[in-house]
């Protein structure tokens, strides 16, 4: 069984850009373990240009984070895994050569982690 949903935002980064936010996930009940490969397969391709990448700890079947350049838009794609559900958070916002927001997307990610991780691990059947 799959249980799914796809939620977006504009929100305001850096104390003044405005950038489009996707939060997807997805829990599969009874099925073979999600692995974080085929989680950063699904979201992986949106970074053209890789600037940055790494993980981010709080998240129990582990996280990874890809941080660059797309279509001339700067993009921050986050994947983890909490029991057999993944999720992911994808930012995208026009590119300002003299500024990034890697840090502050990780940041924002970090914040997140936690409810995400909960809400997760108390809806979600062993």
């Amino acid at each position: 069984r799959e249980i799914s949903n796809e939620c977006s935002w504009s929100i305001v980064v850096g104390g003044m850009v405005e950038s489009d936010v996707i939060l997807s996930y997805k829990s599969l009940v009874g099925a073979p373990p999600v692995t974080l490969e085929d989680v950063l397969g699904d979201v992986g391709h949106l970074v053209e240009e890789v600037k940055g990448e790494g993980e981010l700890e709080g998240v129990p079947g582990g996280s990874y984070y890809l941080y660059g350049e797309s279509g001339g838009d700067e993009v921050f794609v986050f994947a983890g895994i909490v029991k057999n559900s993944s999720f992911s958070f994808v930012f995208r916002n026009e590119i300002n050569p003299e500024e990034s927001h890697e840090g502050d997307y990780r940041t924002l990610v970090r914040k997140l982690i936690p409810e995400i991780r909960e809400t997760l691990d108390r809806v979600v059947p062993d």
